[in-house]
Formats: structure tokens, sequence, C-alpha cells
């Protein structure tokens, strides 16, 4: 398996990567076309994905693909209520399932700063902490070696500074929380001052909810 590298991107990435999308109907099939921003890959190279799936309008059809993408665009972002937003991060996805949610945003903040706000307000929302570790910090190439499974695999960028820090909440309603802090830093440049922080918050529900 290839170990994954996280692409960086700020608020303008984030706005062309939604802009920068192609979309095709054929019958109730939708296929979509992303591409990334420029500024995220090498010079002359080209970044996008592939996406398969099927036309889902409650209650409503839409004459074609692109009419339901600008009605989602146009609407008002739906609210996550299962833990605190970070005052001032940015929503970069929320999707929903049956069984919990995954909600990822961005912030200039430290994983610091955003920990000490997850600690004091998660009890708000009735969570209590479960586990706490400290900070993980490890080279790309380290970060590779340990969770890409893959010793042929390319092995990651030496001068890239990935820190990683979790914590795990639960409730007594049998469900779980976890907090994941993630920021990647340029050793060399010392980028560390314009790296963002990605929150990633992952709701599961108990097992006889649904």
């Amino acid at each position: 398996m290839v170990p994954l590298t996280k692409l960086e991107m700020d608020k303008n990435n984030v706005r062309s990567f939604i802009d920068r999308n192609l979309a095709f109907q054929k019958k109730d099939i939708i296929l979509t076309i992303s591409f990334l921003p420029e500024n995220l890959l090498s010079e002359g190279k080209t970044g996008y994905s592939l996406a398969r799936g099927n036309i889902g309008f409650k209650n409503q059809a839409a004459d074609n693909i692109n009419e339901g993408l600008a009605r989602i665009k146009s609407r008002k972002e739906e609210k996550q209520d299962f833990a605190p937003e970070y005052p001032g991060a940015e929503r970069a996805w929320l999707f929903k399932r049956q069984n919990g949610a995954l909600a990822v945003y961005m912030s200039k903040d430290s994983i610091d700063k955003i920990e000490r706000f997850y600690k004091m307000n998660m009890p708000k929302f009735s969570w209590r902490i479960e586990s706490d570790a400290p900070a993980e910090r490890l080279t790309e190439k380290e970060y590779a070696v340990k969770y890409g499974n893959c010793t042929n695999c390319p092995q990651g960028d030496v001068n890239i500074r990935i820190t990683n820090k979790a914590m795990d909440f639960s409730n007594t309603k049998g469900e779980f929380c976890k907090v994941t802090l993630i920021i990647r830093e340029n050793i060399k440049e010392g980028a560390s001052s314009s790296a963002n922080t990605e929150v990633r918050l992952e709701y599961e529900k108990g097992k006889d909810k649904k």
C-alpha cells in the first residue's frame, strides 16, 4: 500500500478546489473530475481525482448535474452538533453517515492552543476524555515508514515534519469521538508560521443507535 501524503490547503486552495470541478451525467450515474490547485504540485504536473456516484436529490429531480451542484454550493452548510467547532477554523469537509460523522476543519492556530480548547469544551457536549497520548512528531519519511506498510514505497521527504495529536472521548450513551490535530511543516524552509493545522472530528454512534 502506497503511503498517503497530506496536501496543505489554505482558504484560497479550498475554494479553488471546489470551483475546479467537472461533472457528467448518464441517466442516474454521476461522474465527477476534481482538479487540485496548481500550486500544490510540482511544476508541470496536474493532479486530479475521479469519483462515480448516483443522483440522490430528495423530492426534487435535477434537470442536470450542474444544476444540482449549483444548488448544493448555494445552500447553507449543514451544522455538525456532536462536538464544538474551533473558533475561526474553516470547515473543509462534513460527511454524515448512518453510524456517525466526520468533520474536517483548517486553522491557523497551533496544535497546543487547539488541544487546550477541546479539552476545555468537549465536556460541554457531554464528552469525557478516555485517552490523551503525547503528540507524535515524525518526518514525512518516518511517518511513511511507520504507517505506510510498504518497505518498497516512496519514503517521503525528510524535510517535512508531521505532528500528530489524537484525543479519544466517550459519553454515557456509548458513543465515541476522536479529535485529531495534524500539522505539516517544512523544516528546511522554516515555514512553520504559515502551516495550517487540520482539525479532524470523528463521531461514532453507539451500537444500539442508528
